[in-house]
Parts: structure tokens; C-alpha cells; sequence
């Protein structure tokens, strides 16, 4: 007899697929479709900061392939913790940070990427999202829908 499944069960299920399936697909084209003996630099510090690592200089192919085998690594923990009924959270996380590393690495051949750069830089791009979807919350509390949100989304998109 087939198992029932909540639907809770059924998000949970799609969410290790996916995540299992974009590993896999990243281990075979990140990892196996090298690109050349180039090496790639994540620089850490932006200007004259406290210093712990500067930068890091890896090879694009090692690299793509190590965080690709990470991300395959933790999405089978993911699935074996699915099964097993616990929580997927922590292997998600992970897996999802090796496919998005391997992905850079692999983009990245040959060049040099500012970390500390690219996460200040998607801060700063996030705010004006995060106060429209504060606003978006006022106003769904209050009994306000849909075109008043988009309006604040803008507007605050637009000052900030």
C-alpha cells in the first residue's frame, strides 16, 4: 500500500529533489567541464581593514569540483535525514553554498572576486526590498492589498 503523504511531507520531498538534482547537475557541469588550469581569487579585504585572510587562490577546476562534491555530499544527507524524518535545514544550507561556490569558482576562471564586495554590495540591494516587504506586511494587517504594497515596494526601491 502507497504512503499518504502531508503536504508538508510533499514541499519537504521537492525541496531535497531539487536540491539533489541541482548538485548533481552542478557536480556534472562544474566539476567535469573544466575551465582550464586558470586559478581564481576571492579577495576578503577591501581597503586597510583587520586583516585575517586577505585572499584566497584557488584553481577554478579543483575548486569547482571540491564545492561541487560538497554540495552532493550534503544533499545525500539531506535525503538520508528526509527519510529518516529529521530536519533538512542544515544540509540544505550547505548544499545550496557548495552549488553557488562551485558556481563562482567556475565563472570566476582566471579572475579575481571581491567576497566582502559582492556581500556588501547585495546588502545594499536588499534593502529596499526588505522595507517593501515590511511595508507590504503593515499593510496586509491593516486590510490593505495588493496595489498599495506594490506602490510602497516602488517608492521605497525608488528613496533608498
Amino acid at each position: 500500500m502507497r504512503k499518504v503523504r502531508s503536504n508538508i511531507e510533499k514541499r519537504r520531498l521537492a525541496g531535497v529533489s531539487v536540491i539533489s538534482l541541482l548538485s548533481t547537475l552542478s557536480l556534472i557541469f562544474f566539476g567535469f567541464i573544466s575551465p582550464g588550469k586558470d586559478k581564481t581569487t576571492f579577495g576578503f579585504v577591501l581597503n586597510n581593514e583587520w586583516v585575517l585572510i586577505k585572499e584566497w587562490v584557488i584553481a577554478s577546476a579543483t575548486g569547482a569540483r571540491i564545492f561541487s562534491v560538497i554540495a552532493v555530499l550534503a544533499s545525500a544527507v539531506a535525503v538520508l535525514a528526509f527519510r529518516a524524518g529529521s530536519k533538512i535545514v542544515i544540509p540544505a544550507a550547505i548544499s545550496t553554498f557548495g552549488i553557488l561556490m562551485s558556481f563562482i569558482t567556475w565563472v570566476a576562471s582566471g579572475k579575481f572576486i571581491p567576497f566582502t564586495g559582492l556581500l556588501q554590495g547585495a546588502l545594499l540591494l536588499a534593502v529596499p526590498l526588505i522595507f517593501g516587504s515590511m511595508s507590504g506586511l503593515i499593510c496586509e494587517r491593516s486590510g490593505v492589498i495588493n496595489i498599495a504594497i506594490e506602490g510602497q515596494l516602488l517608492a521605497s526601491a525608488f528613496v533608498s
